[in-house]
């Protein structure tokens, strides 16, 4: 597990940000999938978290264009959970 963490920390190096204003743009971004609701019921805050960034990201032209990923089956479906909280809730068109 130690290796995994120096890999990873050394090949994101100078890719990672923690100001708005630093991250270069980008034409398209790709928000990977998770589930909107814990087992519990409760809102997940890794999703909510994860949207609040993409449309902040939007919302100052660091990104024109949003591809959302996840699951997809019966009854559940991740990227349209994604796309209805970026538009009705972060107002992203």
């Amino acid at each position: 597990m130690i290796l995994a963490n120096v890999w990873v920390f050394s090949l994101t190096g100078g890719r990672t940000f923690t100001k708005v204003s630093k991250i270069p743009p980008r034409e398209t971004a790709l928000v990977l999938g998770t589930s909107p609701k814990m087992r519990s019921g409760k809102a997940n805050p890794y999703f909510i978290s994860r949207m609040d960034a993409t449309a902040l990201l939007y919302h100052h032209g660091k990104i024109k264009k949003i591809i959302v990923s996840g699951e997809k089956s019966k009854g559940y479906n991740e990227p349209d959970a994604m796309k209805n909280f970026l538009i009705y809730q972060g107002g992203v068109p």
